[in-house]
């Protein structure tokens, strides 16, 4: 058998094409081939795939972050930066042990074994929309409420000061 004349490689975002062209002594052979980059295949045939969104659980919280065992009996991290769209102090504010959690798988290093995951990107648009008015609501009420607040105290004070006589002026007793 002789050896397999160079591959022709189509490479696409997502995916790639390889076409083989052997030469074999029965006469040529071709081979064609679509292969998913990202893709991980587990003990349990289970295929993880970067982008792909699945639920987990919670397995590990560290000040990092989360250990999440996913589907496919891998387990994968969620740092601290993608659990909330706000500031995230204490992982634990957010996430307990054995919660159930969607997550969306954002890297794979084969040579590492490292399965990168996301909480909050696993969100849909409305969701996260949702997501952040309910979070943001409070912070702004307090803000309106601070800003109200300094506006009719500054107001008070005006108006105050007009009645007391204020700087030098208005009125003139004795004379």
């Amino acid at each position: 058998m002789r050896s397999p004349i160079r591959p022709a490689v189509v490479q696409g975002p997502s995916r790639s094409l390889v076409f083989n062209r052997l030469d074999t002594p029965g006469g040529l052979t071709y081979n064609l081939c679509l292969r998913n980059k990202g893709l991980r295949r587990t003990r349990n045939g289970v295929a993880v795939t970067v982008g792909s969104i699945v639920e987990g659980t919670v397995t590990g919280i560290t000040h990092f972050g989360a250990f999440v065992l996913l589907p496919s009996g891998e387990t994968g991290l969620v740092h601290i930066s993608e659990i909330a769209d706000t500031y995230v102090r204490d992982v634990r504010d957010y996430l307990q042990e054995n919660d159930k959690v969607r997550v969306k798988v954002l890297s794979y290093d084969p040579k590492a074994n490292r399965i990168g995951l996301s909480i909050k990107r696993a969100l849909s648009p409305s969701e996260r929309r949702l997501r952040q008015q309910s979070q943001q609501s409070f912070e702004d009420k307090l803000a309106k409420f601070m800003k109200a607040a300094d506006e009719k105290l500054t107001d008070l004070r005006r108006n105050t000061e007009g009645r007391r006589g204020g700087r030098g002026g208005g009125r003139n007793f004795g004379r």
